[in-house]
């Protein structure tokens, strides 16, 4: 699959032909002439590009640089899918391009434009688009390229076309080193592309560092030597790292003056007294850092890191960039150091190296904070005199910023992947101590997690819903806290709504997965009493079924991918992507032993309320008055393996959700679903406009208020939960199954009195109700005391099919002898004997 086929017209066609054709053969390549091939087949086959590709699991709209339309960008969408990245025409939705994930090489973040990035393919060709959602863009496709497996694929600054001594496709291939090829290169210099490079990177850092030793200072000719020489590096060393069969010597070498270049850049980045110089600054971090990268992917790399003198200020300091790029890259090398990245996974080195690099506190407080949602960690002031100088971008102060880095889709996508690992996938080297430490900042910016469950990027929401499932687990109470957080933010609202109307069953699966989260437990949590308010109690019945087998949960994600009406078109098979990831996270989040030097560690309407009655921020901001509670409870909880998560079955309360239903207790179909659909994105969109008004955090959601009625049941006669007219329908299994007949007779005997006059046609219908439900519940509600009660409507009835109605619920009321024994009176006998008279009628 790939772009569409063109037809070009000429007179000169045959002419063309042959030339094409001798240009061919001199560069060795053959072209092949397709027989047969007609105007009609080559237009049939364009509206077939990318029918195959499978369902959107991201769309994004963007416009598309070309020399064809270099002055008027074309509007286009880029549709992420299961395998594929798919080019879409904005206007017509029809598919220009699809181009396989696996063929990507690289993606390019250019430093010189805000909105511009590009996409870098295997066959040497480029993509050029912009979008004002640049860096969520490049994290989704970095994410889709990584989950089919292409984990070459990175971000960088820099195009690598003219720094690359191979095509792109090509990757040098592996040298066992032994004592005779090392004898070689002490001689001849290095054999290889790799070897090479890195020589000329060590060569160039230790000049650097010398001169800086010398001079007091960075910068100079040396400086850019080495800015070179790491930018040929990682044009030509994938970003999987250097071969780790390296001599251990030589990493040290050069990774030291690396550090120590980086620190004084660092120390120079908070100098800066323009954004010219920031981001000049920022350019060279960058690179170096992907060096770093690079080179640190060795067991000698990992062990290193930790040791070297200075390095927690140093990355702190990079942490705390103002600009995202440079926090970005840092995470990842800090990622990278703390889960062993090697084929043979090092538990002691992660282990050792979780100890060193997050004992810091505000290392953990650096990491969270740039989770928030996009923040500018610099702004340019203008003063009287045009010269720009720099300013908070929170704040617009024009001292010198805070300590806070500013963050990105990407530098969040890096840092929840981060956390992910150190609390959930690679829990086994994690300590108790560093678990509780990262957990209790994780809890106590709350707001951070809540950006992650607001995001739109699938690996984002997929990892907070990890982390939310591991502080359910083991931090209870402060999930409670969090939920509460959620709620007043409508998270819960609007993953409620994606859980069952989301086209994605990617999506479906994250957020149906968060709701179990948040709405398993007491009727009388918040979130309990939300969800009976939105949809119909006999759904909720469905809750305390079994669990299903991972079987039954595969077979129903079948159903939903082929018969709801909510899934998109050409969804193929269930359980794809962040679906199969997530579960299998999941499942591997159940409480086991260590097996390194850590010991065992923790893990899974009337939409008018927000319009009526908003709340101001410090109704939300309340929720976090204790939220940093310690949790030294759920480090405990954590080393004997005792979990706190119990989940009711909300995966077959949401199959049923999509599935039409007519019970006696329960309507639901293609209607009702439309209603709630139609309640929940109102509600969504009108506290969208008030936080547009009021800002992120000015306002809370008022769940108290928002309830969804259902005007196509208006019409049903309902008593307390049961639907009449399919009451008298059901079978005799159903009714032998309710479990409150007392209360439902009450109930129907309180209707029948209030709807005596003014409506006959109710009260007769709660007649016949009665009658069944007597029937068949005889023993349970015994003796009816007010027998006389119904002789009394029995005598004052016009209405013929109210008689008629009574008799047979007093007939069937006698079959009890303490209720016979109520009718044994002269008033009784009289009643009886005068309407014998009409038994012919």
């Amino acid at each position: 699959m790939g772009g569409r086929a063109r037809v070009w017209t000429s007179c000169n066609r045959d002419e063309i032909y042959g030339a094409m054709m001798a240009q061919a053969d001199n560069i060795g390549i053959t072209l092949k002439e397709a027989p047969g091939v007609t105007v009609d087949a080559i237009q049939q086959q364009r509206t077939q590009v990318g029918v195959g590709s499978g369902v959107s699991v991201a769309l994004y709209h963007v416009t598309k640089v070309t020399a064809r339309h270099r002055h008027v960008p074309v509007s286009r969408k880029l549709a992420l899918t299961e395998k594929w990245l798919v080019e879409r025409d904005g206007a017509s939705h029809q598919v220009i391009s699809a181009r396989a994930l696996s063929s990507i090489f690289a993606l390019v973040r250019p430093w010189d434009s805000p909105r511009i990035l590009q996409v870098e393919y295997d066959d040497s060709t480029s993509r050029t688009y912009q979008s004002a959602q640049r860096d969520m863009v490049l994290g989704s496709i970095l994410d889709a390229a990584h989950a089919v497996g292409n984990h070459r694929v990175y971000v960088s600054a820099e195009v690598s076309d003219g720094l690359r001594l191979l095509p792109r496709f090509a990757v040098e291939a592996r040298r066992h080193v032994t004592t005779k090829s090392k004898i070689r290169e002490a001689f001849f210099g290095p054999e290889t592309i790799e070897g090479w490079h890195l020589q000329q990177l060590t060569k160039a850092s230790k000049d650097q560092m010398s001169e800086e030793a010398g001079l007091g200072r960075i910068g100079g000719a040396a400086l850019q030597e080495v800015i070179n020489a790491a930018t040929e590096f990682n044009s030509n060393i994938p970003c999987t790292g250097i071969d780790p069969e390296t001599d251990k010597e030589k990493i040290p070498k050069v990774v030291l003056p690396l550090i120590g270049v980086l620190d004084a850049l660092s120390r120079e980045a908070e100098r800066a007294p323009d954004v010219a110089a920031v981001q000049a600054n920022a350019a060279m971090s960058t690179t170096l850092l992907q060096a770093l990268l690079r080179l640190v992917q060795t067991s000698h790399g990992l062990a290193l890191i930790p040791t070297i003198e200075g390095i927690m200020d140093t990355l702190l300091r990079l942490l705390r960039s103002r600009e995202p790029f440079v926090a970005y890259w840092t995470v990842m090398v800090v990622s990278v150091v703390l889960r062993c990245p090697l084929e043979h996974r090092d538990v002691g080195i992660e282990h050792a190296n979780k100890q060193a690099l997050l004992a810091s506190m505000s290392m953990n407080e650096a990491l969270v904070d740039l989770l928030r949602e996009e923040r500018q960690g610099l702004a340019v002031k203008k003063d009287r005199r045009g010269s720009a100088r720099l300013t908070d971008g929170d704040n617009g102060a024009t001292s010198r910023p805070a300590p806070r880095g500013a963050s990105s889709a990407l530098s969040m996508m890096a840092v929840s992947e981060l956390l992910e690992v150190v609390l959930c996938s690679a829990r086994d080297s994690t300590s108790p101590e560093r678990f509780e430490a990262l957990v209790n900042v994780l809890g106590s910016n709350y707001d951070a997690l809540l950006s992650m469950l607001r995001s739109p990027c699938a690996i984002i929401m997929e990892n907070a819903a990890l982390l939310m499932h591991t502080i359910t687990e083991y931090a209870p109470e402060m999930a409670v806290r969090i939920c509460d957080a959620a709620m007043s933010d409508a998270v819960v609202l609007r993953h409620f709504d994606l859980a069952i109307f989301s086209p994605a069953a990617d999506q479906r699966f994250i957020s149906r997965h968060l709701i179990s989260i948040w709405m398993s437990g007491s009727t009388d949590s918040a979130t309990k009493i939300l969800l009976l308010k939105m949809i119909p109690a006999g759904l909720l019945e469905y809750l305390k079924m079994p669990a299903l087998t991972l079987e039954e949960m595969d077979n129903l994600d079948l159903l939903e991918a082929d018969e709801s009406e909510f899934s998109a078109q050409g969804a193929g098979s269930a359980g794809s992507g962040s679906m199969r990831r997530l579960r299998a996270k999941i499942q591997g989040a159940a409480p086991k032993a260590a097996g390194g030097p850590a010991t065992a560690t923790a893990a899974g309407g009337t939409a008018a309320s927000v319009a009526s009655a908003p709340l101001v921020a410090s109704a939300a901001g309340a929720v976090a008055g204790d939220i940093a509670t310690s949790v030294a409870s759920a480090a405990s909880a954590a080393t004997t393996g005792d979990s706190a998560l119990k989940l009711e079955n909300f995966r077959i309360m949401f199959h049923m959700l999509t599935q039409d239903h007519e019970l006696p207790d329960l309507i639901w179909n293609q209607q009702t679903r439309r209603e709630l659909r139609t309640a929940l994105e109102a509600e969504l969109k009108g506290f969208e406009v008030a936080v547009r008004d009021a800002g992120q955090g000015g306002v809370a959601w008022n769940h108290q208020q928002f309830r969804v009625e259902y005007a196509s049941l208006d019409k049903e006669v309902r008593v307390g939960k049961i639907f009449l007219r399919l009451f008298l329908k059901a079978g005799d299994a159903f009714i032998r199954h309710y479990d409150e007949p007392v209360r439902f007779f009450d109930l129907l005997v309180r209707r029948v009195l209030v709807h005596f006059d003014r409506r006959p046609q109710l009260s007769v219908l709660c007649c016949r109700c009665l009658e069944r439900l007597y029937c068949l519940h005889r023993p349970v509600i015994g003796m009816f005391d007010d027998m006389m009660v119904l002789v009394d409507l029995l005598s004052q009835a016009s209405h013929r099919e109210m008689r008629h109605g009574l008799l047979l619920l007093i007939a069937e009321l006698s079959a009890n002898d303490d209720n016979t024994e109520q009718l044994l009176n002269d008033k009784t006998v009289d009643l009886l004997s005068s309407l014998a008279a009409y038994a012919h009628m």
